[in-house]
């Protein structure tokens, strides 16, 4: 079954022209290709160069998505290969995208902050980062409880989620994020 689903995936551009046409695209169909294909496709992803920032959402569902994958992907060497393209398309991302304020990029920021936290531990200035986000990020539930997460400060996790309705709680439930906790 497996590799009957694979056959429409086998050229991963055909994959990636849904994902950039379209924000409604999900990446369950991520968890029918191998970690080689997942690879190649991450790889095929990074070639695209385009400033526009709905295709830079669209890398930021794929990493999320990536992530959930990349958690139950057993062979460390695929594991770390997927890792640095996860972490270099982010650079990209942060080098090229137009809008560097606001709620949206916070989450990218919180995103690739869960990337690091997979790879080592923060240093001082990235520690910073969060705080700042943190104290900047307004009245956002989402992003206050991912730094938390982040920064390891269970209290404020579970006292941000006690404060959550059952339905925010089932949506949290499925961020990768919370392999962290």
């Amino acid at each position: 079954m497996q590799g009957e689903s694979n056959k429409f995936f086998t050229n991963s551009f055909i994959m990636l022209f849904f994902i950039l046409n379209s924000l409604e695209f999900t990446m369950e169909a991520f968890s029918l290709l191998t970690d080689e294909e997942i690879v190649n496709l991450l790889e095929d992803i990074q070639t695209v160069k385009n400033n526009d920032d709905r295709v830079f959402d669209c890398y930021d569902y794929i990493i999320f998505d990536a992530l959930k994958i990349l958690d139950n992907v057993s062979n460390n060497d695929i594991k770390e290969r997927i890792l640095m393209l996860i972490k270099n398309l982010y650079h990209y991302i942060f080098d090229n995208c137009n809008n560097k304020d606001g709620i949206d990029y916070f989450y990218k920021r919180i995103n690739y902050f869960q990337v690091i936290k997979r790879f080592r531990e923060y240093d001082s200035g990235e520690i910073e980062e969060l705080k700042t986000i943190y104290n900047n990020c307004g009245d956002d539930i989402n992003a206050k409880i991912g730094i938390d997460i982040l920064l390891g400060d269970k209290k404020d996790f579970d006292v941000l989620y006690s404060e959550l309705n059952d339905d925010m709680k089932d949506i949290i439930a499925t961020w990768p994020i919370l392999n962290l906790i």
